[in-house]
């Protein structure tokens, strides 16, 4: 009973930082002084991970773990941060970065395709979903793969053009955690 309420938790601190996510991802463009600041205005349950470099912060659970990738993430280099649950596997929150100006977010769902498409033997994606936060239109997208291992993924990108980049959201979890967190 206690584990399930534990999960039940994390699941809705999930769903908490996809939304935050998107809605800063897409009004964030202010200039950050350091990678890591507490936000204490939200009882220090939360912190910000600052991206100078990427021009984006995202707000965290403090029980996440934040990581900047300079370098990328295994070889892939326009993936420039993600965020870790407290199980250090599923559910994630991985964010690539392109700077690229004029992209639309259909443009910015092509390239989200290529990336999954080059990572992915085995896939099915779902249909492109239109979405709005705060005035600024992008495109969201769920997909699975892995389906004939034991371990399926589902992922939900969301397709962020903004005047001078481009950004993927992707929420990764078990196909068993997915459908409980969003």
């Amino acid at each position: 009973m206690k584990g399930n309420m534990f999960r039940k938790s994390i699941f809705q601190q999930t769903k908490c930082i996809l939304l935050l996510c998107v809605f800063l991802l897409t009004v964030s463009s202010m200039s950050c002084n350091s990678t890591y600041e507490s936000e204490a205005s939200v009882a220090n349950t939360w912190r910000t991970l600052a991206s100078s470099s990427n021009n984006f912060s995202i707000d965290y659970l403090e029980t996440w773990t934040a990581l900047e990738l300079p370098n990328g993430n295994h070889g892939d280099t326009e993936v420039v941060a993600m965020l870790v649950s407290p199980d250090r596997v599923f559910p994630v929150v991985i964010i690539a970065h392109r700077e690229i100006q004029g992209l639309t977010p259909k443009d910015v769902a092509v390239w989200g395709e290529q990336r999954i498409v080059a990572q992915y033997d085995e896939y099915k994606l779902g249909e492109l979903e239109s979405l709005e936060v705060n005035g600024h239109p992008m495109l969201v997208r769920a997909y699975i793969t892995d389906m004939s291992t034991d371990l399926v993924i589902k992922s939900k990108d969301v397709y962020i053009a903004r005047q001078n980049d481009a950004i993927i959201l992707t929420f990764r979890a078990r196909d068993t955690q997915y459908d409980e967190m969003i």
